[in-house]
This record gives C-alpha cells, sequence and structure tokens, in this order.
C-alpha cells in the first residue's frame, strides 16, 4: 500500500486492515518525512483558534466538493495530488481535511439515531409543490397560464367535449375571471398532480416500520407466552383440583356420560356428573348417608353388595380432550404419641438411592497449597530472548522481576519488535530485558517481592531491568536519572545487581528499614569528537536510612551507613544529602500541567496503542512553552535524535524547547561512534552545507581552554550574528556557559535583527582582547 495522506489519515483513525495497518507504519519509521506529518497532523487537529478555510471566494484554496470527493476516494489522480499539495502547504488545510476523515469515521462506525418527528422535519425542510389557485385569481393566473382575452379567443365549449368526457381527459371547468382571462387548455393539461402522501416519497429504509416489525411487537409475544406458560403450571401443578372438569366445554358430553353412568347409593347428580362437590368438615348422623365425611374429589367407598362397576362406564368416564382428576392419599399419617418431658424421636430420612457409587472415604481431599507468583529463588534457568534496546545493546529477556503499581503518571516501555516507545499498563509486570524510561514531570512506583519492597524511579530516568548476572539473580540497569529503593518488614534481603553502562555492582540492603537512592548523570562532550570512554558519566548510591553493602567490580566490599554516600566513579562529588530522596511534592500548577501532558501524549480517547514517539514531536510545536519543553524532553529520554534537531530548528519555537533540544543531542552524539555519521546526515537534510560544519561542531560543545582560545571565542561571537536560529542558539548557549550567565548583554538568540544588533556590538567590544575569558 502506497503511503499517501489519504492512507495516513485512514492510519491515524485506525480503519485499516491489520496488514496494510503494519505496512503503513514500516513505512512511516523508516521515512523521517512520514513521522514528521503525523506529528503535525496531531497538532494541527488540537490546536486552538485556527482559522478555517474560506468555502468560496479568496482563500478557500481547495473546493469543499472536492474534499468531500477526495475523502470518499472518488476524485481523479490530478485532484488527488492537488488536494495532498494544498494540505501539506496550509495547516489550516490539513486541519479540516484531517478532521473531516476523523468525524467520518466516527459517524459511521456509530450510526446517529434520528427520531422520525426529526425525518419529517427535515424531509419538510426541502422543496413544495407550487400549490393551485383559484382561476380568477391574479397570482394563480399568472402562474398556472392564464392568459388574457385580448390575446386569445375563447375556446367554444363543444371543441372540448362533454363534461364527463373533459373531467376523463383531466380538464377541469372554470368560470371565467373577472378581468376577461381564462385558463387555457394547454396549462390545465398540464396543471400539477397533487403530491403524493409523505410516507411514500420516502425509501424504504427511512420508513417507520409496521408494528409487527418493531421491538414492542416481540416483548408483547414473548409476554403473553410467559403468561400462558405460567397459567399452564399453576393449573397442572395446583394442589386443589379444578372445580370444573375440563371436558373442552362439550356440555353435551357431560349430559351424556351422566346417563350412561350407574348411579352410586350416596352419590349426587353432580358428582356423577363430574362435578366434585365439597362435602361439610362436621361429622353427621350415621344414617344420613349423603352428609357422610369424605375429601374432595374422592368417592366413598361402595358397599359390600354393590355390584362392580360396569367396564363401559369406566371407559366413557373420559371424554375426549379431558383430563383424569388428581387422586390425593386417602389416609392421613397418625402422629404417634408423646409421653410428657420425653423428646420426640427423629427418624432421619434415608438418602436417596441412585446409581452412583458412594465414596468409600470421608476424609476431605486436602487443598493445593497456591503457587507464589513471584517465587524469592528465580528459577535456575530462563528461556532468554535476545532484545536490542536504543542504545544498541542486546539485553535479555525472561523472568518476571517487579510490577508497576502507580496510579497516575506516565511510564513509557520500548517494544523491540515494533521498535517504538509506549505507554506502560497499569499493574503490569516487569520482566528481565524490558527497557523503561520516565518522563518529566512523572515517577514509577514498582513492586517486587510480593510488595514487600518498592523501587522508585524519578523524572528523567532511563531504566532497565535484568535477569540472573554474575553478581546477582536479578539487578536494575540505570542509563540515566535517579531510583529509590525502600524495603519493608519481612521483605528478601538478598542482593540485587545495580547496572551502568558496562559496569555491575552488587548492593545488598542489611535491614528492613533500608532506604537507598542511586543516581546517574551522563557526561557531556567539551571538545570536537571527544572520546568518554570509561568516564560516560558520574554517579553515586545514596544510602537514607538502615545501611547497605556495596561490591565493588574489583570485589572489594564497602558497608555503607545512614546519612553516607558510596561513590560509583572516582570524579563524583557529592555534598549532603538530595532532597529527590523524600517524597515527591509537586505544586498544584505542575500537577495540572502534568496531566494536560500526560492527555496530550496519551490520548484517552483513542481505540488502539499509539506510539509516543510519533506523537512527541507534534506536541514539541505546542504554543504553550513549559508543554513544549516537556516534550522535548521525552524525545531526549527516548533518544529521538532527529525530531530533536526540528525542534531546535524551528523559528516559531520557544527558547526553553531548544536550550532542552541542545541538551539531548549532546547526550546522544557520543553514546556509539556511529551517531556521529547519522548525524552529519541528518544535518545535511536541514541546513545549508555551509552550515552543517558548524552544526556539527557547535555540539560537540567548547571548554575553557577554547574560552581563552581567540580563534574560538571569535568564532562563537561571530556565530551570534548568524541568520540560522539554531546556529544562534547553539553559540550563545556555549558563551554563556563559559562567561557565566551574568554577562547576557541582553542578547536572545529570538529577538528582532535590531536588537540583536544592538547587543552583538557589546560581545564584539567583550573580545577585544581577543577571548570570551581572560587567559
Amino acid at each position: 500500500m502506497r503511503l499517501t495522506l489519504r492512507t495516513l489519515l485512514a492510519y491515524l483513525d485506525d480503519v485499516l486492515e491489520p496488514a496494510d495497518s503494519r505496512a503503513i507504519s514500516e513505512q512511516i519509521n523508516a521515512s523521517p518525512a512520514a513521522s514528521e506529518l503525523v506529528g503535525k497532523t496531531r497538532d494541527v487537529i488540537r490546536r486552538r483558534r485556527l482559522s478555517a478555510p474560506a468555502v468560496s471566494g479568496a482563500g478557500m484554496g481547495v473546493d469543499p466538493n472536492a474534499v468531500a470527493e477526495y475523502l470518499d476516494s472518488n476524485l481523479s489522480p490530478e485532484g488527488v495530488a492537488d488536494v495532498e499539495r494544498i494540505c501539506l502547504d496550509s495547516e489550516m488545510h490539513l486541519a479540516e481535511v484531517a478532521a473531516c476523515h476523523q468525524i467520518l469515521t466516527l459517524l459511521m462506525g456509530e450510526p446517529v439515531d434520528v427520531t422520525p418527528a426529526m425525518r419529517e422535519r427535515m424531509y419538510g425542510l426541502g422543496p413544495v409543490a407550487t400549490p393551485l389557485r383559484s382561476p380568477g385569481s391574479s397570482q394563480g393566473s399568472a402562474r398556472i397560464g392564464v392568459q388574457p382575452a385580448a390575446a386569445h379567443s375563447p375556446t367554444p365549449p363543444s371543441a372540448l367535449g362533454t363534461p364527463t368526457q373533459r373531467d376523463a381527459a383531466g380538464f377541469a371547468a372554470a368560470p371565467a375571471a373577472s378581468n376577461g382571462a381564462e385558463v387555457s387548455v394547454a396549462a390545465a393539461a398540464h396543471s400539477p398532480k397533487p403530491p403524493p402522501p409523505f410516507q411514500q416519497g420516502l425509501p424504504d429504509y427511512l420508513r417507520e416500520p409496521p408494528l409487527w416489525k418493531t421491538p414492542f411487537a416481540y416483548w408483547s409475544v414473548v409476554a403473553v407466552l410467559v403468561l400462558i406458560w405460567g397459567w399452564a403450571m399453576i393449573y397442572f401443578f395446583q394442589s386443589t383440583p379444578p372445580m370444573v372438569a375440563n371436558n373442552g366445554g362439550n356440555a353435551e358430553a357431560d349430559v351424556k356420560v351422566a346417563a350412561n353412568t350407574p348411579k352410586k347409593p350416596g352419590q349426587s347428580d353432580a358428582e356423577l356428573a363430574g362435578i366434585p362437590v365439597k362435602k361439610p368438615e362436621t361429622e353427621k348422623p350415621a344414617d344420613d348417608a349423603s352428609a357422610k365425611p369424605s375429601v374432595a374429589g374422592i368417592d366413598p367407598p361402595p358397599p359390600a353388595d354393590m355390584p362392580e362397576e360396569p367396564k363401559e362406564a369406566t371407559e366413557l368416564a373420559t371424554v375426549e380432550g379431558s383430563k383424569p382428576a388428581r387422586t390425593l392419599p386417602t389416609e392421613t399419617p397418625k402422629k404417634m404419641p408423646v409421653e410428657a418431658g420425653a423428646e420426640p424421636k427423629v427418624v432421619p430420612m434415608p438418602p436417596p438411592t441412585t446409581d452412583t457409587p458412594e465414596e468409600t472415604t470421608d476424609t476431605p481431599a486436602t487443598p493445593k497449597k497456591p503457587v507464589d507468583p513471584m517465587p524469592d529463588t528465580p528459577p535456575k534457568k530462563t528461556t532468554e530472548v535476545a532484545v536490542v534496546t536504543p542504545g544498541g545493546k542486546p539485553v535479555a529477556m525472561g523472568a518476571e522481576i517487579a510490577t508497576y503499581r502507580s496510579f497516575d503518571g506516565l511510564v513509557m516501555v520500548f517494544d523491540p519488535a515494533q521498535q517504538h516507545w509506549y505507554p506502560l499498563a497499569r499493574r503490569t509486570m516487569i520482566r528481565a530485558g524490558d527497557v523503561l524510561a520516565v518522563p518529566e514531570p512523572f515517577e514509577g512506583l514498582f513492586e517486587f517481592d510480593q510488595g514487600k519492597g518498592t523501587v522508585r524511579l524519578l523524572d528523567g530516568t532511563l531504566a532497565g531491568v535484568i535477569g540472573e548476572n554474575p553478581v546477582a539473580a536479578t539487578g536494575w540497569v540505570l542509563d540515566r536519572g535517579r531510583m529509590v529503593m525502600k524495603l519493608t518488614a519481612g521483605a528478601s534481603r538478598k542482593p540485587f545487581a545495580l547496572k551502568v553502562r558496562q559496569t555491575i555492582w552488587s548492593v545488598e540492603l542489611l535491614s528492613d528499614d533500608t532506604v537507598i537512592g542511586v543516581e546517574v548523570v551522563p557526561r557531556i562532550p567539551q571538545a570536537l569528537e571527544e572520546d568518554l570512554t570509561g568516564r560516560e558519566f558520574t554517579g553515586a548510591i545514596f544510602v537514607e536510612t538502615g545501611s547497605a553493602r556495596v561490591i565493588a567490580p574489583d570485589k572489594t566490599s564497602q558497608t555503607v551507613m545512614e546519612a553516607n554516600w558510596y561513590p560509583l566513579t572516582a570524579e563524583t562529588q557529592v555534598s549532603g544529602s538530595p532532597k529527590w530522596l523524600g517524597e515527591s511534592m509537586l505544586s498544584k500548577v505542575q500537577r495540572q500541567q502534568a496531566k494536560v501532558f500526560e492527555d496530550l501524549l496519551v490520548d484517552p480517547m483513542a481505540t488502539s496503542r499509539t506510539a509516543i514517539d510519533l506523537i512527541a514531536p507534534g506536541v514539541a510545536s505546542d504554543r504553550r512553552p513549559q508543554l513544549a519543553r516537556l516534550a522535548v524532553a521525552t524525545l531526549d529520554l527516548m533518544g529521538a535524535y532527529a525530531p530533536l534537531l526540528d525542534a531546535l530548528k524551528s523559528e516559531t519555537g520557544h527558547e526553553e524547547s531548544r536550550l532542552m533540544a541542545i541538551h539531548g543531542l549532546q547526550l546522544w552524539l557520543p553514546r556509539q561512534p556511529e551517531n556521529r555519521d547519522l548525524l552529519r546526515d541528518e544535518l545535511a537534510k536541514r541546513f545549508q552545507p555551509a552550515d552543517v560544519d558548524a552544526m556539527y561542531r557547535l555540539l560537540w560543545g567548547f571548554n575553557e581552554n577554547d574560552a581563552k582560545d581567540k580563534e574560538a571565542s571569535k568564532k562563537l561571537v561571530e556565530w551570534l550574528g548568524h541568520p540560522e536560529i539554531s546556529i544562534r542558539e547553539l553559540a550563545f548557549y556555549h558563551v554563556l556557559a563559559l562567561t557565566g550567565n551574568s554577562k547576557r548583554y541582553d542578547y536572545r538568540p529570538n529577538a528582532s535583527p535590531p536588537q540583536r544588533e544592538s547587543a552583538l556590538k557589546s560581545w564584539k567590544n567583550h573580545i577585544k582582547n581577543g577571548t570570551l575569558v581572560a587567559p
């Protein structure tokens, strides 16, 4: 599938097939221009106060009908090229087309419920037929073809035939108008027919469905069936038989049965007819046979001299359509007498016999012991999968190490298969080999050892987890940033590995109340193509409470007590306990800003997972300086060097964003030797050949010796007046670092040319002796 603006919009709105979506995603990743367009499209849709294109006249740009055909894939190839060219050149038209595509996607995916009243009202707003008026009316005459008598002589009635013939032919007899005009035959022949009923003019799918097709009809049928079923259950299972035998309403059959059935002594005519008679409950004298007590519906036993009932009578007792009466027990069980003061004996009912054999033992089964989801002892052998991190170093993926427990904020995880960064879902298990990044101003809380230990990754941290290694069973990788580890009562105090770049330490917390913090600060180059091998970072391990034992790579061991620290490099200099070891305290404004930033990176309405490295470039151009700076800091954390160059080159960007982009590029550049060639390639795409060398030199940085060198000082001041804002920003960044923030001379790289020229003269006077800093 070709990567066009239309397919890109379909990809962003998640309407492509899975195979096509993967193909478009690969093409976007391979094309920096496409990645930039993705961020730009998301940005312009969210941007407020963006004007809309005119629908006609000047400023229209593209015809709205052409946009509709473009979105419906019905536009010619030449028209498609014109629409896409205008959208790529104009953010206003791009926002309009992308928003229309998004709205159409939502509407087509969720049908709109139009009520019949609304539908009739909309159809009633359409054009209506011209009403017929009286021939004597001047307005009506002008509409249906009335001509003056002077222009047309009246037609004899004989020419029109009899009134019946005239009516059959469609003509209407009309009296002459008061002004002497009459309706012409031609006009009367073409008189409009009365409009059909409204329902007949609607298409089938807009007409109201008949009653039997509505849900009410179906539910009504269901309700009737339920009532019938309930009545049948009551009829068949009630304890008292019905008062009238069910014979299908055939009274003639009842009489026939009664006539052919011999009457028993003491039996009434009603009982003979099959109608049960309720007997009085009180006892009567024995000589009154008709009042002898009996159970309702049960005939009394016949006397001994009663002849046997004929077989024919029994057969006739059952009429077609009738049901036999239910029989009740003729004897009531008598209660056993109970002696006074004695407890009644309860005879248990025997269990029902079944074909299933009885169990031979009554011992309950022993419940299985629950499996610990995170055993203290890791498996000796774990299947590991090679994963390539953004830095290019393979790590092992395998056993579960911790669980992500934060309730808010944002933590990113790198997907090695997709080569993208995605938001980490809540309560996700962290496995060996996972690479995590916590952008500003968020934090990430992780639990291990069944919640008895926690690890808190602070903002601006790039970290990961590892499985079995030479010094411990599990461990953490800290590339940059800060982490805080804390143990609670009952936690396992096994040592863990702390890996920074290629160096591994073994750390063991010696008590339950121990709280330690680790900080790693990468170095920034200060000379052209400086090699930082062996001194890539500075860092330390801080012990806030309790104590910890640290075993260095050379196997030397040291116990660090409370309120002390352990240097990870010889150059590390620490003064006092850092404040970040305590709980984070964000202000109300910072919390609100963090929530807005999180919503920009992770769309809560999105139906599918979206890579953050594709969204952050668009947020980096936000009109709010702090949000744009946070987006650039996120790109820096992910190592997205191409978007960092775009943020540095942007004329409409903020000073905060450009300074953060400079910091991120200087951290990324010395990480791998191949980054030098990658940087030159990206610079060649964005700058003139003469400016590529200047940008390359400025990104490597300067040191104190350069500040005392005349050529370097002169070149830096000259770059302050360069027409490219990124070069001016980089030059002033180094000038301030070398001379101190107090000597600004009111210079700003994004100021107007006259303001910059005045401040540039002050800087040129500053180096009259030839250097930025006195030798």
